[in-house]
Parts: structure tokens; C-alpha cells; sequence
């Protein structure tokens, strides 16, 4: 008899190791799944429609896609002046992972923890980010992209007696 494995569940379990590699990987296979499937053949306006929705918007004008705002938004809200060198950082919301592009140019940490709920938001993130340099650092070896709900997630993190120098919500 065949396996069926639940892969959300196999996530949680691998956190609650705190193998976060493994649920990295998995997390990874869930978001090329969706590409595969969903997002890899929509149009343009498709992808920005779901950025928008999971993202609540970043930050630009109606059709007015300036990246340099989009980018000053981010580093608001990530706030990386006060991110020490070799920091373990939480993120709550990857997004298309502006804020974590804001930290990793400001500052080498020890490790990246982002964690979003939605695969087909990770799918574009990390498959058809409509900005390379934002999908080029969620690839670097510190991050590790989970792809859970965090309201649950963060008992687990608590359980485990995780520190966080700095956490982005």
C-alpha cells in the first residue's frame, strides 16, 4: 500500500524538530508545485491580482509600479538599521520577500526564518518574482522559507524555545 504524505503536516513536523532544512524543502516542492499548476501560464495582471491580494498591496499607484518606493516601503516596515550582524531573523509574511531584500542588503544574519501561509504566493516569490534581486536573495543558504499558517506556527516556535534578535510582521 502506497503512502500519502500531508506535506503541511510534514512541515509542522519538521519544525517542531527544528529541522528547518527539511522544511525549507518541503515548503520549496509545495510553492514549484503551485507554480506548475497555477501560476507558471497566467498573465501579468494575474500575478500582480494575486500579489495584491496576498500582499494587500506594496505600496505603489495604480498601474505605477516604481520599485524604488516599493523597495523605501519595505525597509519601513523591516526596519534593517536595527538589525545587529549575525542576527536570527523571524518574518511573518513573506510576500515577495521585499523586506527580507532590504535586510540581506543591509546586513549579513545568521539565519532567516520567513514563513507565509499561501503556496501560491510562495510560488510567485520564488518562481516569478516580478523582481529578480527580491527572488535571488529568498534562494541564499541563511533563509528558510516555511510555508504554514504562523498563528500556528508561532506555538511551535514558542514550544521549541526559539530567539529571534529581530521579527517583521
Amino acid at each position: 500500500m502506497e503512502s500519502k504524505f500531508h506535506l503541511p503536516l510534514c512541515i509542522l513536523s519538521s519544525v517542531s524538530r527544528r529541522d528547518y532544512r527539511k522544511a525549507d524543502y518541503l515548503t520549496r516542492a509545495i510553492a514549484f508545485n503551485a507554480f506548475y499548476r497555477k501560476t507558471s501560464n497566467i498573465s501579468y495582471n494575474q500575478v500582480w491580482s494575486i500579489i495584491d491580494r496576498y500582499t494587500g498591496g506594496l505600496g505603489y499607484k495604480k498601474d505605477i509600479i516604481e520599485e524604488y518606493m516599493i523597495i523605501q516601503a519595505g525597509c519601513t516596515i523591516a526596519w534593517p538599521e536595527a538589525v545587529e550582524p549575525g542576527s536570527r531573523i523571524l518574518e511573518i509574511g513573506t510576500g515577495l520577500g521585499r523586506t527580507l531584500y532590504c535586510i540581506l542588503e543591509s546586513v549579513n544574519v545568521k539565519e532567516y526564518y520567513t514563513i507565509d501561509i499561501s503556496a501560491e504566493m510562495l510560488s510567485i516569490a520564488l518562481y516569478r518574482n516580478p523582481f529578480k534581486y527580491f527572488q535571488e536573495k529568498l534562494w541564499r543558504d541563511e533563509v528558510y522559507v516555511i510555508n504554514y499558517d504562523a498563528v500556528k506556527l508561532a506555538y511551535i516556535l514558542d514550544r521549541n524555545n526559539e530567539k529571534y534578535n529581530h521579527i517583521i510582521h
